[in-house]
This record gives C-alpha cells, structure tokens and sequence, in this order.
C-alpha cells in the first residue's frame, strides 16, 4: 500500500542509491538482459559502495556486497523473511521450509542441513560433472555458431541444473540440455 512504501522511503531515506522516479522506480538504471543486470549492479557498486538501496517499480531492494552485513541479516530471526511471492506457495507446500520464516525456519533449516553435508554431496560430483560438462560443450558450439554474439545463458544453466537434479534426486536423466 502507499502508507507502506513512503515508510520505507522514509525509513531508507540515508542509505545511498540512485534517486527513484515514480512508479518505475530505478528500473531505468538496470538493463533488459542478465549481462546488462550484473553490468548495472556492478556500476551502481562502484558508484554507491557495498550497501545501496534499489527500487524497480514499487520494490525496494537493498544491494549487499559486504560479508559482515550479509552474515548479520542471514543469521537473524528477525530480518528474515519471504518476498510476496512465496504465499503463492503456501497453499501447495504448507508452511514447510520453504515457506516459512524466523525461528520456524531455523529450526527446520538445522534439521535439514545434514543432507547437504560434503560427504553425501561427494556421491554426486560424477553427476553434476556429466551435466555440466554437456553444459559446456552446448556454450562451445554457441560460441563457435555465432562468434560475435553474446550468450543469454541462464536457460542453459537452468536446463543443466534441471538434469543434475532430476538424476540426483530421482535417478532418472531426463536430457533436457539435448532436448531444449
């Protein structure tokens, strides 16, 4: 609501970042592909220092580049909570972790970190390798293609995480990479 976004403005008035136009927000600071979004962080960086806040349209987003200030809000209960579009989840996850925030979450996180532990993770190194790899020679034969052209390459890294996970977790290679 408008209360809330003046109060925000309000709040954040002191951190430093490019001044907002109304309803569009920075989104004319930041580009229309992957390359032009990290180019743009990476000059609104170099301009405004390792804490800078961003509006595109109506959402504020704070910029974090340094440790000490993520660990601080990683590690709280407080600061930590879901964008507006994860309660589109909730009717089909429930409150899981996922889902859920602040201590409900930490305690859940906690009781699911052991299956991400090195060693189990060890066990699928071949398999990530094997996607990946094929990841790779896809990019290759791009770039042999068209030489001059830059690469949008989130759909091949979101095709090549589909097949490292789908074999990990439910032993079937499903070849999206060869099919996509």
């Amino acid at each position: 609501n408008w209360y809330s976004l003046v109060s925000k403005y309000d709040c954040l008035r002191n951190v430093p970042g490019p001044k907002p136009w109304p309803i569009i927000g920075n989104a004319n600071e930041v580009g229309k592909t992957t390359v032009d979004l990290l180019q743009s962080f990476e000059r609104l960086h170099q301009k405004y220092g390792t804490f800078f806040k961003l509006w595109l349209g109506p959402r504020l987003h704070l910029m974090i580049a340094k440790p000490e200030y993520l660990e601080a809000l990683l590690t709280s209960n407080v600061h930590l909570a879901k964008s507006d579009g994860y309660d589109l989840f909730k009717p089909w996850l429930g409150d899981g972790l996922l889902v859920s925030v602040g201590k409900k979450w930490k305690s859940r996180r906690k009781m699911i970190t052991p299956t991400f532990h090195f060693k189990i993770l060890e066990e699928f190194m071949t398999l990530f390798n094997k996607h990946f790899d094929v990841l790779i020679d896809i990019l290759e034969r791009e770039v042999e293609m068209n030489p001059e052209k830059s690469i949008e390459i989130s759909e091949f890294v979101n095709l090549a995480s589909l097949d490292a996970i789908c074999e990990t977790a439910f032993g079937t290679p499903l070849n999206a990479q060869l099919k996509g």
